[in-house]
């Protein structure tokens, strides 16, 4: 009685982890990212930066720089909506073109193109802000806290 019981159980804790659903795209790359960011506008500069990953649905996530600076002007944070995310390989990527109304610049065509692997994100954005002349070249690379 004692070992059908126990094989019982067994049975139902394995049915239990294979059930298990996987992580979407969107769910496997969420989380806070620290690292470098370097920003081009004229000149090169470099800062240490935190984003921020959201899964939003199962194949979009919200991306946020926090307490954005650059060239000494401070942003806030800007948080990108909606950013379509997919599985390719070992790998997840990331594409969004939007515009978005900044507080202190107006109005900002933002693409965005990166990738995540192994708990590892690289980033190219692209800013426009529409009283500047040129756009504000952005790349990223950080690794998520655990």
């Amino acid at each position: 009685m004692k070992k059908t019981i126990f094989a019982i159980m067994a049975a139902a804790a394995l049915g239990l982890v294979s059930c298990q659903k996987p992580l979407s795209p969107a769910e496997e790359v969420a989380g806070d990212y620290s690292g470098n960011m370097t920003i081009m506008l004229g000149q090169e500069s470099s800062i240490e930066q935190t984003i921020s990953v959201t899964a939003s649905g199962e194949n979009t996530i919200d991306l946020s720089i926090n307490s954005f600076k650059a060239m000494g002007m401070e942003l806030g944070t800007i948080t990108l909506p909606g950013c379509n995310v997919a599985k390719d390989g070992d790998m997840v990527t990331v594409t969004s073109e939007q515009t978005l109304s900044l507080e202190t610049v107006g109005d900002c065509a933002i693409s965005l193109d990166g990738s995540f692997k192994n708990n590892q994100a690289a980033l190219d954005l692209s800013i426009n802000p529409s009283i500047l002349p040129v756009g504000v070249a952005v790349h990223f690379e950080g690794t998520r806290a655990e």
